[in-house]
C-alpha cells in the first residue's frame, strides 16, 4: 500500500486547488479523488475529516506506479497537531508550503465562509478582530481565529523543525500565476 510522500500544506485560499492539479499532470505525480482528506489535522474539528487510518492509506492504494503520492491539505499548515502526525507516518516526505499574503488570505477566507453560510459576520474587519465565534466548538470554521491563520511564520516553523530543510519547498501564490510551468 502506497503511503502519501508529497504534502500541500497551504494556508487556505492560497492556490492548492491549481498546484495539485499542475502536479497531477506530471507522470510521476499521483493524487487521491478527495483532495483534502484532513487525516493529520488531528486537533481540528470538521465534518469532513478522514479519521481512520486504513482509510486514509487505502485512498492512495492504486497509485503505487507513481514516485509521489499527494495529500493536499491547505489546513495542515494552520493544524498545531498535522507536521508532527505528518513525519510519524513519512518522515521522508516532502513537503510544499504555498503562501500568499495573509491580508489576501484572510479576506478570500473570509468572503467564502460568507458564500457558503459558515460566517454570521459580514464585516471582514469585525471578523477578523472580532475573535472567534465559540457558538459550537465542535465546528471548526465558526472556532476560527482568522488572526491565527495569517500566522505563516510560526506555522511552517512546525514542518521545517521537524523535516529537513531540503524536505521544505515554498511557494508564493505570485509565482504560481506568472509562472505556472516553473
Amino acid at each position: 500500500m502506497t503511503t502519501p510522500n508529497l504534502f500541500i500544506v497551504g494556508p487556505p485560499r492560497s492556490g492548492t486547488t491549481s498546484l495539485i492539479e499542475w502536479l497531477a499532470e506530471h507522470p510521476q505525480i499521483a493524487r487521491p479523488e478527495l483532495k483534502e482528506p484532513m487525516f493529520h489535522a488531528l486537533d481540528l474539528a470538521t465534518p469532513h475529516r478522514v479519521t481512520d487510518r486504513d482509510a486514509y492509506l487505502e485512498m492512495y492504494r492504486d497509485l503505487s506506479d507513481a514516485k509521489y503520492a499527494v495529500d493536499a491539505t491547505p489546513w495542515y499548515l494552520y493544524s498545531k497537531a498535522a507536521a508532527e502526525s505528518i513525519h510519524a507516518m513519512a518522515p521522508q516526505a516532502r513537503i510544499i508550503v504555498n503562501l500568499r499574503n495573509p491580508v489576501q488570505v484572510l479576506s478570500s477566507l473570509h468572503a467564502r465562509h460568507v458564500f457558503v453560510g459558515l460566517e454570521p459576520e459580514l464585516d471582514f474587519e469585525s471578523a477578523v478582530f472580532g475573535g472567534p465565534q465559540q457558538d459550537d466548538p465542535t465546528e471548526f470554521r465558526r472556532c476560527l481565529d482568522y488572526l491565527a491563520v495569517g500566522r505563516f511564520g510560526e506555522q511552517a516553523a512546525r514542518f521545517t523543525s521537524l523535516f529537513p530543510r531540503e524536505q521544505v519547498h515554498f511557494v508564493a501564490m505570485r509565482d504560481m500565476a506568472q509562472r505556472p510551468r516553473q
